[in-house]
């Protein structure tokens, strides 16, 4: 029982990954107020060569680092930073840049299939 619960934890871990991008992407491409992870990411962007995806893998990781070592200071053992964090922080960044390549055919694909457009 104890495998079939990791394997369902995993699962799960990874979809929640999954639609946290498919959000990221909407709401950056969208190019609306956006939240405060998202938009720290988008203002180095503006000042810095770097792509976004690759900016939030940066950031969401840093920002495990910061709950490590402050869970490390605060109560001298790892609080509330476990293998699903670390994962989804790398994850999601990932899943965007994946997203984001695909943005063009996606777009095509549901504007085929939109009666307004075809």
């Amino acid at each position: 029982a104890d495998g079939r619960n990791r394997n369902i934890l995993a699962f799960t871990g990874r979809s929640g990954s999954v639609l946290v991008a498919i959000g990221v992407f909407l709401e950056v491409s969208a190019d609306v107020v956006v939240l405060a992870g998202e938009g720290v990411s988008l203002a180095i962007c503006k000042v810095l060569p770097i792509r976004f995806s690759s900016m939030k893998v940066i950031f969401d990781v840093t920002l495990v680092l910061i709950a490590c070592v402050l869970g490390f200071g605060f109560t001298g053992s790892l609080q509330g930073v476990r293998e699903g964090t670390i994962a989804a922080a790398v994850l999601v960044g990932m899943l965007v840049r994946a997203i984001s390549k695909r943005k063009d055919a996606l777009q095509r694909r549901f504007r085929k299939n939109d009666g307004r457009h075809g």
